[in-house]
């Protein structure tokens, strides 16, 4: 296996237990973390929905998609793009992916800063700088493997967080039934909003069918 398809495969011998790991956290960035619990807080559960996705998207994906790629032994999706429609459309598919990510990953790393600011007082233009150098630095000298497994330490310590977050909060609200109580009488309690207006802000069918798609 050459030097490429080491740095980008990571030599497809890596735990599958970690490459899991791996999967989820690259989902949670920091937008997820900070932004979902503020979207519950303030318009309800109906977000939850999107979860239900899974069920047609995730099915698709591992027995259609993956398959498909993993036979063709490519390290790039647009290296598939050019053999199947051609130079020109690997290029357009490549340029807006790299717009489209441009604009993600300053959201992304916005939001963390904003957590680092908090907590520590360094100035945001400091943490995003410092975030962004050390994932440049261990992403360009160790490539898949290295993200991987530090996806793998990220996520844990999502999961400690989380955890510590549920006691915390379950401790200064006198438990999880008061905390339930309470967001019913906010009306913040809503899983199935079956209404088909495509004008209401978030439904189950809006959800679902759109983070199907997203998935897919």
């Amino acid at each position: 296996m050459n030097q490429q398809m080491i740095f980008f495969l990571g030599s497809k011998d890596i735990n599958f237990v970690a490459v899991s790991f791996s999967l989820i956290a690259s989902f949670m960035s920091a937008i997820t973390l900070l932004g979902t619990p503020a979207e519950i807080y303030v318009y309800g559960t109906q977000y939850v929905a999107i979860c239900f996705c899974f069920i047609i998207a995730m099915p698709i994906v591992a027995f259609i998609y993956v398959p498909m790629f993993r036979s063709l032994n490519m390290p790039s999706v647009y290296q598939y793009l050019e053999r199947r429609f051609g130079r020109t459309m690997r290029t357009v598919g490549a340029v807006s992916y790299v717009i489209q990510m441009s604009l993600y990953m300053g959201m992304v790393l916005y939001a963390p800063s904003l957590a680092l600011n908090a907590v520590t007082g360094l100035s945001i233009p400091l943490a995003i700088t410092s975030v962004g150098l050390v994932c440049t630095f261990y992403t360009s000298l160790g490539g898949m493997r290295a993200v991987i497994w530090t996806d793998v330490f990220q996520c844990i310590i999502i999961y400690i967080g989380f955890i510590a977050v549920l006691i915390k909060g379950s401790i200064e609200a006198n438990g999880l039934p008061e905390i339930w109580s309470i967001a019913e009488e906010g009306k913040r309690i809503e899983f199935f909003n079956m209404n088909p207006d495509m004008t209401v802000r978030h439904t189950f069918w809006g959800l679902f069918i759109g983070s199907t798609f997203t998935w897919l």
